[in-house]
């Protein structure tokens, strides 16, 4: 990569960064993170809190387009003809990971991941301490998982 100088102009930075590189990497973590939800929708469907805990994942986004994250806690499922028909998060392992420091995020981020978690499994939450830092958008979706869980809408 050229380094531009720093009074370079638009077409100096359009040589120096091949920004059609960083476009396909955001478009093959998208396309990822999408065929990851839809096969996380299929392994959970009729699970209502399961179902709750995996579209608030889908919903912030933020875990599903990080592969130290999906390579390590995202399971698929394949049938007898070597089809993926599901996946599964293991959502304690990505919970001890996280509580290691083994999962690189923002505070809001790891409560996201926290709450979903609980979700998803029996794991231990701590309400007062996750509630705390979320942004609107985020508790939006949080308080939808959470009344998805309970089976209203």
């Amino acid at each position: 990569m050229n380094h531009p100088s720093p009074t370079a102009g638009p077409d100096e930075l359009a040589d120096a960064f091949d920004l059609d590189t960083f476009a396909d990497a955001d478009a093959d973590a998208d396309a990822d993170a999408a065929m990851l939800a839809q096969l996380l929708r299929a392994h959970a469907a009729g699970l209502r809190a399961d179902t709750a805990a995996v579209e608030l994942l889908i919903t912030h986004r933020y875990w599903l387009t990080r592969p130290a994250f999906t390579t390590r806690f995202v399971h698929t499922v394949i049938n007898d003809a070597g089809h993926r028909v599901g996946a599964w998060l293991d959502w304690p392992a990505a919970i001890t990971a996280l509580d290691n420091q083994a999962l690189p995020c923002s505070s809001s981020q790891a409560d996201l991941l926290r709450i979903a978690a609980a979700l998803g499994t029996e794991l231990p939450l701590n309400l007062r301490q996750a509630l705390g830092g979320l942004d609107h958008r985020t508790i939006t979706a949080v308080t939808a998982a959470l009344t998805a869980a309970n089976g209203t809408t």
